[in-house]
């Protein structure tokens, strides 16, 4: 398991666990990832401290800190 900040940019990856910050996490419960879900890191954007993911097709900009705090399997496609 490794952070989902350490994925390399196009990577597939299965979520295991999700950050402990409440906000954070409902945020990605919100949006329909929660652990088992297959994400994908797009891009990041360092200046603006933000990270694009997609999951269940859709987009999500995250902040890095909350990206790093997310654990995935990575996988292969």
């Amino acid at each position: 398991m490794i952070s989902l900040n350490l994925l390399p940019k196009g990577a597939l990856a299965k979520v295991q666990l999700l950050p402990s910050d409440a906000e954070a996490r409902q945020l990605l419960l919100t949006h329909g990832i929660h652990p088992g879900k297959r994400i994908r890191l797009l891009q990041c954007f360092p200046s603006q401290d933000l990270s694009l993911i997609t999951c269940n097709g859709r987009k999500l900009a995250i902040r890095r800190a909350d990206l790093a705090s997310i654990q995935v399997e990575p996988m292969n496609e």
